[in-house]
């Protein structure tokens, strides 16, 4: 039987970055003063993640603490969060994950599953708070182009607030770029059997704040 395994989120982030996927800078913490170090190294706001290969979800078990402005706010927030996820799951916990806080943007959802018939499928669709709303996606067959990729852009209703609707207009050239590259990048790493960027944040430029890809490595 096949076992396949979870890359960690700085496992994900390089490969991704390897395909020119941008993601914001992430360390792993495992203590609460490593955790201060890299905050002040990488600058306030932060993010914190609960690091562990055993949760898919971290927002299920309280794994996820935004826009931590100060190292008062992350020895709270650090604490508190280690508290409810092992009060909420078994899973063995590795440590936090310090990420920079990105804000702005449109919320996006890219990503790829490996069909047994079809091979891998690439899936771009709107994010956040505006899933509910358009609940529209895209899907290609891998590999695409930046050209077709823009085509799946094109056809989300979304698409009309990424070019600008209610506020700046999104970077289309570089969700195109990252959409293509991910498509590359599951043609390319057979091993992958599901990649999850969400969500991916587009405004100035395209970037993944949260990764999970999953394969058999």
């Amino acid at each position: 039987m096949t076992e396949f395994r979870k890359l960690d989120e700085i496992e994900a982030f390089k490969l991704l970055s390897k395909y020119g996927i941008k993601s914001p800078k992430i360390e792993l913490a495992r203590s609460r003063e490593e955790a201060l170090k890299i905050a002040e190294r990488i600058g306030y706001p932060v993010v914190l993640k609960i690091a562990s290969k055993d949760i898919v979800h971290k927002t299920d078990v309280g794994g996820i603490s935004l826009d931590i402005k100060n190292p008062e706010q992350l020895v709270r927030e650090f604490d508190e969060m280690i508290k409810r996820v092992k009060e909420r799951t078994q899973a063995q916990i590795s440590g936090v994950f310090v990420q920079k806080m990105v804000k702005g943007g449109y919320e996006l959802i890219l990503g790829s599953k490996r069909d047994q018939v079809f091979g891998p499928i690439v899936m771009l669709g709107a994010g956040g708070i505006y899933v509910e709303a358009f609940e529209d996606v895209s899907f290609r067959i891998a590999p695409i182009d930046e050209r077709e990729a823009m085509k799946m852009i094109e056809e989300l209703k979304f698409s009309r607030v990424l070019n600008g609707l209610r506020g700046d207009p999104a970077n289309l050239k570089d969700i195109a770029r990252a959409a293509s590259s991910l498509s590359k990048l599951m043609v390319q790493h057979k091993e992958i059997a599901e990649v999850d960027i969400n969500p991916f944040l587009a405004a100035k430029e395209a970037i993944a704040l949260d990764a999970r890809i999953i394969g058999t490595f």
